[in-house]
């Protein structure tokens, strides 16, 4: 049997891509080495310095103000502090203002109104780690490195080994350009994994792309589907931050986004008409798509499903070229 597997891993923009790898690389034989985990530092603080900063633009936007008039003087500091380099420890000072900054009551305000935006999920989880963050010794855990976020190249490949077998990841922005360059890169892939972030339901269509809504998502994943491309490669599709999904179907109806949907704020009516309109738009009967609902960063089940998919993937081809065998013997 075959020990790689090759996985082409597609989405939108902020859908959750690179994290789906990490959490498989986290679970797998090898996990994170100590150093690569260092080399993650300088990329969580400079998340923090981006994900701060925008939240204090969308309280400028709103008109909010910070409800501590001192903290205006940390709020001109955050906004001069540039990123920093790969290997650079943030400042006292600069820890400060963050610890400042997040714990005023109108900054929370603003984060409550744009968690699940276009600010990263886990921007709550870093500053309330502050404390631990600010030490100088600071080595990122296993969960920062997933939780953090960064922007990826057009095209990334990343690999780990799970039950012996070799894993190849081949992370791809879902852009047509994109698909038709790096193409002869992609040939000969176990499955395809196209990931979907249904937070997003509820989102605007974005014609640039910034922040793909889930009608932005469902067309991606239907021109994918009727190109000729990977015909006979299963796809995985995972459906990403369902806890969130969840949360908003009480306070922003699917139905308002979606007039043909009539299960109200049930989660499992809702999850099962999200599903259907993806599969609907698999127009090839030949080709399999295997699907599974992502709560969050904390579901083991993700690395379960995708292992399981791709075991059954190997027997399927197996058994084929068995049969093809003995065609030929009987020929």
């Amino acid at each position: 049997m075959n020990r790689e597997i090759k996985i082409l891993v597609l989405g939108s923009y902020g859908s959750g891509k690179s994290t789906i790898i990490k959490m498989m690389e986290m679970y797998s034989d090898i996990g994170f080495s100590y150093d690569y985990r260092k080399s993650w530092r300088g990329d969580v603080f400079n998340s923090m310095i981006y994900d701060m900063k925008s939240i204090l633009g969308k309280m400028e936007f709103l008109g909010i103000d910070m409800e501590h008039q001192h903290n205006q003087i940390h709020k001109e500091r955050l906004n001069q502090q540039p990123l920093l380099h790969k290997n650079s420890q943030m400042s006292q000072e600069m820890i400060t203002t963050m610890d400042a900054l997040w714990n005023d009551p109108g900054m929370h305000d603003c984060y409550q109104r744009f968690a699940g935006s276009s600010l990263s999920g886990s921007s709550a989880y870093f500053f309330e780690s502050l404390a631990r963050i600010a030490d100088p010794d600071y080595i990122p855990t296993d969960l920062d490195v997933v939780r953090c976020e960064k922007r990826t190249p057009a095209v990334k490949e990343s690999s780990t080994i799970i039950n012996s077998i070799t894993y190849r990841f081949f992370e791809c922005k879902v852009c047509s350009h994109f698909m038709k360059k790096f193409k002869s890169c992609f040939e000969n892939m176990t499955l395809i994994m196209f990931v979907a972030d249904i937070s997003q339901y509820d989102r605007e269509p974005d014609e640039h792309g910034i922040s793909p809504s889930l009608l932005d998502t469902l067309e991606i994943f239907d021109s994918f589907c009727k190109s000729k491309w990977y015909l006979e490669s299963p796809i995985l599709l995972i459906l990403n931050k369902a806890a969130l999904f969840k949360a908003k179907l009480v306070y922003s109806p699917l139905e308002k986004y979606f007039p043909d949907y009539k299960g109200g704020s049930a989660y499992d009516a809702a999850c099962e008409y999200v599903l259907n309109r993806f599969v609907y738009l698999n127009q090839h009967d030949e080709r399999q798509i295997y699907a599974h609902f992502v709560s969050g960063i904390s579901d083991t089940g993700v690395y379960k499903f995708v292992t399981a998919a791709a075991n059954d993937t190997i027997i399927q081809e197996h058994l084929r070229n068995l049969e093809k065998l003995d065609v030929s013997k009987a020929v």
